[in-house]
């Protein structure tokens, strides 16, 4: 039941690092720790997708005038609570983004955004014909 209360739940612990630079130049640094756990049945197979979720991330950000430009990398790694037989749950990800913000006036910000994810899974998965699944994500947006 996806739509259930209790389906999916999360702890994590994070940390993250800001330095404000010269000429409009700002970095930043984050890692952050998390349990993902999903309440799929009362078995012995209930922990076959939870997983401890590794993540870092690292940007830049430069403000110019009305512009504003941020590059973002991050990277993360999921292993699954139960490797022996969640093992297809298991993946590493890493992601670029490209924004651009433009502030027109106090009312309009226009904005583009462009990413791409790569996304390696760690074994077979039986419901996708027993093939290591692999995916990359790609999104352009503006508004």
């Amino acid at each position: 039941n996806l739509d259930g209360e209790g389906f999916q739940d999360s702890v994590s612990i994070n940390s993250s690092w800001q330095h404000v630079g010269g000429n409009g130049w700002y970095q930043s640094l984050s890692a952050a720790y998390t349990q993902i756990s999903y309440d799929t049945n009362t078995g012995v197979t209930n922990s076959l997708s939870d997983v401890n979720q590794l993540l870092f991330t690292a940007g830049l950000t430069k403000i110019a005038g009305q512009r504003t430009h941020s590059l973002n990398l991050c990277h993360a790694d999921e292993d699954p609570e139960n490797p022996t037989l969640g093992s297809h749950n298991g993946r590493r990800f890493t992601g670029f983004s490209y924004n651009l913000l433009y502030r027109l006036n106090a009312q309009h910000t226009p904005f583009l955004r462009a990413s791409i994810q790569d996304v390696e899974h760690d074994s077979e998965h039986p419901v996708f014909f027993d093939t290591v699944r692999s995916d990359d994500n790609k999104s352009l947006t503006a508004g």
